[in-house]
């Protein structure tokens, strides 16, 4: 696990696939696909 944060472009990527994770989820739970407004973009970037 701590060999994942000693790198960043493994720590990027660990993010990304996280957030697509928690992007399918939401859109399970919720019924539909999740709508790409700029709340979303800014959860995205932070």
């Amino acid at each position: 696990m701590a060999s994942i944060f000693q790198s960043l472009g493994k720590t990027v990527i660990a993010d990304i696939v996280l957030l697509i994770v928690i992007l399918l989820i939401v859109s399970g739970t919720v019924g539909s696909a999740v709508s790409f407004s700029h709340q979303w973009f800014a959860f995205l970037f932070r």
